[in-house]
């Protein structure tokens, strides 16, 4: 993994990875000024289990991921992917259970999103180094062919019958068009 990458990586494993622990640590304090009301509808009575998975999971997942980065282990950026998707998998439980109630939740889906972006990005410039992911493997080329298919079948979409029958030239209709 290049330097800026690693340090971007790791800025965002480590902003994540702190923000997670001091919201766990808030929420085992009491989370004062936090609704409890929020939880209605929840299988939890209060913050305990919740403030406990945040601190313990996500928070230890993105501190394990960030520490691998910055160390350089060579699994880092695996490390980093689970973190994040452990991350992306915690806000969309809460977005899921109690809504969206604050800033922090776009801030954090964001971060979430980020660090899956460097960390497929990084295990992609490595060229097959696990013999899994590369610039040119079958995985890549899998996906390239998904999206394909989705672009056509978009374009044989019911509205190209009702465009066929309409008064468009022919010229500009779905048929016309080279495949």
């Amino acid at each position: 993994m290049n330097a800026w990458l690693r340090r971007g990586l790791g800025s965002l494993l480590t902003l994540g990875a702190l923000n997670a622990l001091g919201g766990g640590v808030y929420g085992l304090s009491g989370a004062e000024g936090v609704p409890k009301e929020w939880l209605a509808g929840s299988p939890f009575r209060d913050y305990l289990v919740p403030s406990l998975i945040l601190l313990v999971v996500v928070g230890g997942s993105l501190l394990f991921a960030a520490i691998a980065v910055w160390t350089r282990k060579p699994w880092a950026e695996w490390a980093a992917l689970v973190a994040a998707g452990v991350l992306l998998g915690w806000i969309a439980v809460q977005l899921a259970i109690i809504g969206l109630v604050s800033w922090l939740q776009p801030a954090v889906l964001g971060l979430g999103v980020s660090m899956v972006a460097m960390a497929s990005f990084a295990l992609a410039s490595h060229s097959g180094r696990y013999g899994v992911v590369s610039r040119h493997s079958a995985a890549c080329a899998s996906v390239k062919s998904v999206i394909g298919s989705v672009a056509r079948s978009r374009m044989r979409s019911p509205l190209s019958a009702t465009t066929e029958s309409s008064a468009a030239p022919k010229s500009m209709s779905p048929s016309s068009v080279r495949r």
